[in-house]
C-alpha cells in the first residue's frame, strides 16, 4: 500500500567558524576569522517516478547482537504508519545512523562500529558503493544520501537487501534506517 500523502527531505549542511588571533598588541586588534554555511537540500513529495516523487517512508530501529549481523529487504519493509509487506520499486533516499546513548537514550548502544553492505542475496548497494563493497559506520555516525531524479535507484529481487555487521563482540548495536521510496 502506498502512503496517500508523502513529503520530507534530507539536508546536509557544513558549518564552520575559523579564527586567527592577532599579533600580541596593546592596541586591542580583533583576530582575524570567517564563519561560513553551505548546505544542500533534496526535497520530495508525493508521487512516484517522477522527479522528487515518493509515496513510502520507512523509519526502523535494527537491534543487532554483540557479532552479529541483521540484513534488511528494501522489498519488505514496514512503513512509518505501520504498513507491512511493502514492496519498493525505488529508494530516492537512505539515512543510516548507529545510534549512541548520547544520540538516543532510549535505543543508542555503545557499540564501536557496524559494517554495512555484501549481503550474500540480491545485495542492494547504497549509492555510491560498488558491487561487493562494504563501508564502516563508527558509534554515534550518521550517512544520508538521495537522489532527486524520477528513477533513483531501483530495488528489485536482484537489489534489495542491505546488510549490517555488528563489530563489537560485546556491546550490542542499534542502528536507525529510514529512507524515502517509491513502490512503483
Amino acid at each position: 500500500m502506498a502512503l496517500s500523502s508523502c513529503s520530507g527531505f534530507l539536508q546536509l549542511a557544513l558549518s564552520w567558524a575559523v579564527a586567527q588571533n592577532a599579533p600580541a598588541s596593546s592596541l586591542n586588534l580583533n583576530p582575524s576569522g570567517q564563519t561560513n554555511k553551505i548546505s544542500a537540500k533534496i526535497n520530495f513529495k508525493t508521487g512516484g517516478p517522477i522527479p522528487g516523487g515518493t509515496n513510502e517512508f520507512f523509519l526502523q530501529f535494527v537491534t543487532i547482537a554483540p557479532g552479529g549481523s541483521a540484513t534488511i529487504n528494501l522489498q519488505n519493509v514496514t512503513d512509518v504508519l505501520g504498513f507491512t509487506g511493502i514492496v519498493l520499486a525505488r529508494l530516492k533516499e537512505l539515512f543510516i545512523w548507529l545510534l549512541s546513548p548520547t544520540n538516543d537514550a532510549t535505543n543508542g548502544t555503545n557499540a564501536s562500529s557496524v559494517t554495512v553492505g555484501n549481503a550474500p542475496a540480491a545485495p542492494f548497494q547504497p549509492y555510491g558503493m560498488n558491487a561487493g563493497g562494504t563501508f564502516t559506520l563508527n558509534n554515534s555516525q550518521p550517512i544520508g544520501s538521495g537522489d532527486p531524479g524520477a528513477v533513483g535507484q531501483v530495488v528489485n529481487a536482484g537489489a534489495q537487501n542491505i546488510k549490517l555487521v555488528n563489530n563489537d563482540l560485546v556491546n550490542s548495536a542499534c542502528v536507525l534506517l529510514a529512507g524515502f521510496g517509491s513502490t512503483t
